[in-house]
C-alpha cells in the first residue's frame, strides 16, 4: 500500500493559495454587496413647473419635472426628468412694503404668496409618495459660467487637444443637466404677455412655466438596495481642472457676509475616475472661506464676492487639502450675474437700462409742450406723438390706471409722467446697485485648481 506524504513546501503553497483566493472573494463580496439607499430628510429636490398655472384656490394641483439627478452615495435614485405632482396648500401675506410698492405701480389686485408642496414622484411607472417643504423659488432660471473657462492651461498641441476633449465632454454633460431647465422656460412673447397682464389694475395671479422650486424632503425616502461602485485607492483625488457639482450649505451675501467667513458645501453628484472607480461620493463636504467681498452702493455700483474651497472631507476619512473656485452657478436671469476667470461673482448692469429713462424724459417733453391740439399742416403724427407721450408717462407713473388718468387730465398726466421719469432715472443712474446673494442650497459647480500640487 502506497502512502501519500505532503511535503511542507507544498502544504505552505496550498495554504497561501487558499488564503489569497479567500481574500479576493471577500473583497469581491464586499464590493458587490447591495447597500441600502436612503435619501435622508433635508435633501432638496429641484422641480420646475411644466405649465403656466392660474391660481384659483387652495388644493388645486400643480405638476413639475425634477431637473437635476438626485444621488445617494454613488447611485442615482431620482433621475432628471422624473415627474412630480403637488398642490397649492395655502396663501400667505406679503410684507407691507411690497403691498405699498404694488399699489404705487397701479396694481390693486390682492397680493399674496402662493405656497406649493410636492407630494408624489413618478419613477419607473410607480408612484412614490414624498413629503416636502418648499424653501426657495427661482423664476427664469439661468446658468452662469466663469469667463475664460475655455482657455487651456497647457499651450502645447497635445495639451490643447486634451483640453478640447475634456471641454467637449463637459459641454455634453452640461447640456444634459441644463436641458430641462432651459427648454421649459417661457419665451420672450410669453414674458411680455405676463408683464402686460401684471400691469393691469386687477388681474389673475399666475405661476410662470419653468419656475423652479427647491423642495426639501421632510421625511426620509427609501429605495431598493444597489451594488456600490468600487472605490478608488485611498487618498485618490480628481484630476486637476475637474468640475465638481455641489450645493451650498452656508448662504453668502455681498452685503452681510464678511471677508474670511468659513463656508461649507456638499457634493450633490459623485466623482469618478476614468476607469469608473468612485473617488468622492455624494455627500462629501467641501470647506472654504470668503476671500473677497464688496457690498453694493449708490450710482449702480454692484456687489461682488469671491470664495475659495480649500478642504475636502470624505465621510470616514481625514480632511484633505483641495483647491477649487467657482465655475458656474444657477440663479434667476434677473440677478444678472457674471463670474470672472478667478471665480469671483458680481452683478452686472443691463446695457439697456437707459432706454426707459430716455423714453420717460421724451414723454415729459411731449407733455410739457404748451401747444395743444393738432395743426392741419402737421398732420396726425404730432397728435399721435403727444398721445403716446401722455400714455407712456402715465403708464410709468401708475400702470394702466395712470394711462387712463393721463388722458383724463393733462396736469395729472404731467404729474404721473414726472413721477415715472424720476423713478426711472433714479433707478438707472443714482440708485443702489445689486448685491450678490447665494442662499442655502444654491446649485453651483466648482473647478479644481489646474496645478496638480495644489490638490494633494
Amino acid at each position: 500500500m502506497r502512502s501519500h506524504i505532503v511535503r511542507p513546501a507544498s502544504l505552505t503553497l496550498f495554504l497561501c493559495t487558499i488564503v489569497a483566493m479567500g481574500g479576493r472573494l471577500a473583497a469581491q463580496a464586499h464590493v458587490e454587496t447591495p447597500a441600502p439607499l436612503v435619501l435622508e430628510a433635508a435633501r432638496p429636490l429641484r422641480i420646475a413647473l411644466d405649465t403656466r398655472v392660474r391660481i384659483r384656490n387652495v388644493g388645486q394641483p400643480v405638476s413639475g419635472t425634477v431637473i437635476e439627478p438626485v444621488y445617494v452615495h454613488d447611485q442615482v435614485v431620482i433621475p432628471a426628468g422624473t415627474k412630480a405632482a403637488g398642490r397649492v396648500v395655502r396663501f400667505e401675506g406679503v410684507p407691507r412694503r411690497v403691498k405699498v410698492a404694488t399699489l404705487l405701480n397701479g396694481d390693486f389686485s390682492p397680493v399674496r404668496e402662493v405656497v406649493v408642496e410636492f407630494d408624489r414622484l413618478l419613477i419607473d411607472g410607480r408612484s412614490l409618495p414624498i413629503q416636502t417643504r418648499v424653501t426657495g423659488v427661482t423664476a427664469n432660471l439661468r446658468r452662469t459660467v466663469a469667463a475664460g473657462s475655455d482657455r487651456p492651461d497647457d499651450t502645447s498641441a497635445a495639451g490643447r487637444a486634451r483640453e478640447g476633449i475634456r471641454q467637449a465632454e463637459e459641454r455634453v454633460k452640461q447640456q444634459v443637466r441644463d436641458l430641462l431647465s432651459t427648454v421649459r422656460q417661457p419665451g420672450k412673447m410669453a414674458r411680455l404677455r405676463d408683464a402686460a397682464i401684471n400691469r393691469l389694475p386687477y388681474h389673475p395671479q399666475f405661476l410662470a412655466q419653468g419656475t423652479v422650486y427647491t423642495a426639501v424632503l421632510v421625511e426620509p425616502v427609501r429605495f431598493p438596495p444597489a451594488i456600490q461602485i468600487e472605490h478608488a485607492s485611498p487618498g485618490a483625488m480628481p484630476a486637476p481642472s475637474s468640475i465638481l457639482t455641489a450645493r451650498l450649505l452656508t448662504s453668502v451675501d455681498s452685503e452681510k457676509t464678511p471677508r474670511g467667513t468659513r463656508i461649507t458645501a456638499v457634493l450633490s453628484e459623485p466623482v469618478f475616475s476614468t476607469d469608473r472607480k468612485l473617488i468622492l461620493p455624494e455627500g462629501t463636504h467641501l470647506e472654504g472661506s470668503v476671500t473677497f467681498v464688496r457690498a453694493a452702493s449708490h450710482f449702480r455700483r454692484n456687489g461682488k464676492l469671491r470664495f475659495l474651497i480649500d478642504k475636502v472631507v470624505v465621510p470616514g476619512q481625514d480632511a484633505t487639502t483641495m483647491l477649487a473656485s467657482l465655475y458656474s452657478v444657477q440663479s434667476s436671469a434677473s440677478d444678472r450675474l457674471a463670474i470672472d476667470d478667478e471665480g469671483g461673482a458680481m452683478a452686472t448692469n443691463s446695457k439697456a437700462r437707459f432706454v426707459v429713462p430716455a423714453l420717460a424724459v421724451a414723454s415729459l417733453t411731449t407733455l410739457a409742450d404748451p401747444h395743444e391740439g393738432v395743426e392741419v399742416d402737421e398732420g396726425i403724427g404730432s397728435g399721435l406723438n403727444q398721445a403716446g407721450g401722455q400714455g407712456f408717462g402715465g403708464y410709468l407713473g401708475l400702470g394702466a390706471v395712470g394711462v387712463a388718468l393721463s388722458f383724463a387730465s393733462r396736469p395729472v398726466g404731467l404729474g404721473l409722467g414726472l413721477l415715472g421719469a424720476s423713478r426711472a432715472v433714479y433707478g438707472a443712474v443714482f440708485g443702489k446697485g445689486q448685491e450678490v446673494s447665494f442662499p442655502q442650497d444654491t446649485v453651483l459647480q466648482l473647478q479644481l485648481s489646474p496645478a496638480a500640487e495644489g490638490n494633494k
